[in-house]
C-alpha cells in the first residue's frame, strides 16, 4: 500500500520539541524555527513510534509521505503490523 516515512527522531528530541519534558538544545531550537518559517506544524500528532526510544515524525510533508494520513479511525486501534 505505501511506506511511512519521515524525520527519524530519538526520545531525547520528541521529549523537548513536543511533550515539553525537557529544556530544547540549540539544535532543537533550530528545528522548530524551521517548521514555523516553512509553515510546518509542531503538533506531534504524526509520530510513529518505532520502538528502542525511536521515533518516525511524519507532520513535515517534506520529509514524509502520504501514509501519514494512514490510521485515522476512532477505534482506539494503535497498534500496526511491521514487516521488516
Amino acid at each position: 500500500v505505501g511506506e511511512y516515512h519521515g524525520e527519524m527522531l530519538n526520545l531525547s528530541e520528541v521529549e523537548a520539541r513536543y511533550w515539553n519534558k525537557r529544556q530544547p538544545a540549540a539544535a532543537d531550537l533550530q528545528w522548530t524555527m524551521s517548521r514555523k518559517r516553512r509553515n510546518v506544524g509542531t503538533s506531534g500528532d504524526y509520530l510513529f513510534d518505532v520502538g528502542d526510544d525511536m521515533f518516525i515524525d511524519g507532520e513535515d510533508a517534506d520529509k514524509s509521505g502520504w501514509c501519514r494520513f494512514m490510521n485515522h479511525a476512532d477505534d482506539g486501534t494503535h497498534e500496526c503490523n511491521i514487516d521488516t
